[in-house]
Order: structure tokens, then sequence, then C-alpha cells
């Protein structure tokens, strides 16, 4: 039995949807929670931004409620435009309901809790430093 918990926790247990080189799309059946997983050296700007959220919505799962977005390699930039995007783009989509930003340092909290308060997205979002506790968090009721 516990293995099984550490299981679905695991990224392992994710089956790749897409691998855009900059962030690889990958989905959780069990959990029913889709991920980005951002590479190493990655700048997202806004046509990069696009791509991401294009690549999630027409990856069709079973309810669409949540997104984990992991960030733990190092020198990862989000331009102020795909933060826009990205926050833009969450108020046209009704389905979801929670986003969980997965990330492994100080520079990354606060460019994640700045997403937050600057660009205000339309769904409950919050940083976490475990992946556990960003997947218990979304599952909450």
């Amino acid at each position: 039995m516990k293995n099984e918990i550490l299981d679905k926790y695991s990224i392992d247990s994710s089956k790749l949807v897409k691998d855009l080189g900059f962030v690889k799309i990958l989905y959780n059946e069990q959990l029913d929670i889709l991920e980005s997983v951002y590479q190493e050296n990655s700048a997202i700007d806004r046509e990069e931004a696009l791509l991401i959220v294009q690549t999630s919505r027409e990856f069709n799962n079973v309810s669409n409620k949540y997104i984990l977005a992991t960030g733990l390699s190092d020198y990862i930039n989000i331009s102020p435009d795909a933060r826009i995007v990205f926050a833009e783009e969450m108020k046209k989509d009704t389905h979801l309901q929670k986003m969980a930003i997965h990330i492994n340092s100080l520079a990354y909290r606060i460019l994640s809790n700045f997403f937050i308060r600057f660009n205000q997205p339309p769904v409950a979002t919050k940083v976490f430093n475990e992946r556990k506790a960003a997947i218990d968090w979304l599952l909450e009721e």
C-alpha cells in the first residue's frame, strides 16, 4: 500500500503528452493532473507560453481541473509577456480550478509569488517546495 501512495506522487507515474524542448507536458491519469516540467536553460516568452497553453488545451484528460507547473531546473527565464499570457489564457479556460507551482529555489519562489500577486491568475494558485504538498493541495476539495 505504501508503494502505491508513493508511486502516484512520482513523476515517473505520468505519461508524456508532448515534449516541446523547453517544457515537457505530462499527464498523471491516476491523479488527473496535467503537469508542465520546464527544462534547464529555458527561455519562455509570449510564443512559447502560447504553445504551452495550446498543447495543454489540446490534451483531453478526464476533467482538465488541475495544473502542476514544475520548475526544478536552473536558469529558467519566464518573461513578463509570458506571465501575462499564462494569466490571460487561464481566464479563458472554464475547466481549470487550481494551479500549483512546484519549485526548488528562493529565486523561483520570488518570481512565482510575483506572478501570483501582480498577474493575478483567475484560479487559486500556490507555490510549493515539495511535489507531494503541491499535489495534496491540488486534490483538496
